[in-house]
């Protein structure tokens, strides 16, 4: 058995899981389209598909079969209409609408589409496909670094990433910060300094703010901030404008991470004159009806998961995508898939385990 055929079916029947489990089997796969009679016979065995809505398509193959006086069984493979009936389960239409309405969400990024009851490669592939691919990669279990508790390289990425995507949100002018604490070989002149005291001094310069009334310790690491996004003036030199502190992750337990920025703390390191923006950035897609969306929009004013980030990107479009490149997504992903092992993942970890987080490594 392959590493192909090992992987994991979708927990639920649900859109996102099942698109989900979709993007992972064909990236792993390397597939440049994957038809609904190959999703039928890979879900079958799972409970995902009712015995009951199997039993009920194949009675409906042979009443087609016999109305069109041709063979069932060479049918099922040779006669749309056969092919329809047999692939028509509710279950992988909901699939196939979800990979339908991720592509017309985000044409730009998004490298799939829905072609009738396959799904295929998108002629020509999106400029900002990778980053797709990537934050797919982050979301799913077992995988290499997870296992490895390799975090560096997966949150610079990310948190480029999200700084790109707060470009299309607040527009060509605004400006951008990766603030998580830098590996020591990450430095230049828009890399904060590793010192956390030093960082707050050097991020209140950048907003063109004061410092506050109180000085940072250097344990707090970021302070919860991973992003700093602003739209400043030119017509004068007021630091007035919206700014949005954000908390990147790809933690498991990520529901709660916005809580790890507090303001009252922010503005007590750097004089806000208002209360900062809030936000939550996760490479994972939150439903309409999951039950945990309340509350987490109650802690951060803005939720940025996988489809909403990538809507961004969209709206940054063009040549502002092509920072993008500079990432090596594409590169970082190759290995990971070479790596991948899902015999490995029932060991997956707990992220709070005892292993350094991102950018908690020897200054």
């Amino acid at each position: 058995m392959n590493r192909v055929d090992r992987l994991s079916p979708p927990g639920e029947a649900s859109p996102i899981a099942l698109a989900d489990w979709a993007e992972a089997l064909m990236v792993l796969a390397d597939l440049g389209e994957l038809a609904s009679t190959d999703i039928r016979r890979r879900l079958r065995d799972t409970g995902l598909l009712e015995s009951e809505l199997d039993a009920h398509d194949e009675d409906a193959a042979r009443e087609v079969a016999a109305e069109l006086e041709i063979d069932e069984e060479g049918a099922e493979r040779e006669d749309e209409r056969i092919e329809s009936v047999l692939d028509g389960s509710p279950v992988i239409e909901m699939l196939l609408a979800e990979i339908a309405r991720r592509g017309m969400l985000a044409p730009c990024v998004y490298p799939w589409s829905r072609q009738g009851a396959v799904i295929q490669r998108a002629e020509p592939a999106p400029q900002a496909g990778s980053a797709y691919e990537f934050l797919l990669w982050l979301a799913l279990e077992g995988t290499p670094f997870r296992l490895e508790r390799r975090w560096t390289q997966a949150e610079w990425a990310f948190d480029h990433i999200i700084v790109l995507a707060l470009r299309g949100y607040l527009g060509p002018r605004s400006r951008g910060l990766a603030f998580a604490r830098p590996a020591a070989s990450r430095q230049g002149p828009d890399v904060r300094p590793v010192s956390f005291p030093g960082a707050v001094k050097w991020l209140a310069s950048q907003l063109r703010l004061e410092p506050g009334t109180k000085i940072a310790r250097a344990a707090r690491k970021d302070g919860g901030v991973d992003v700093v996004s602003w739209r400043p003036f030119s017509a004068d030199a007021s630091a007035g404008c919206p700014f949005v502190l954000v908390q990147c992750t790809f933690r498991k337990d990520w529901h709660h991470k916005g809580r790890d920025i507090v303001i009252d703390t922010w503005r007590s390191w750097i004089a806000f004159s208002k209360d900062p923006i809030t936000a939550l950035a996760v490479p994972f897609c939150l439903s309409d009806d999951d039950d945990r969306r309340p509350e987490i929009e109650t802690e951060v004013w803005l939720v940025l998961d996988r489809l909403r980030i990538c809507e961004l990107l969209c709206d940054v479009g063009g040549e502002g995508l092509a920072g993008l490149a500079e990432l090596g997504l594409a590169d970082w992903l190759s290995e990971q898939i070479a790596a991948y092992d899902p015999a490995k993942s029932e060991a997956d970890e707990d992220d709070d385990a005892g292993a350094p987080y991102p950018y908690d490594e020897a200054a």
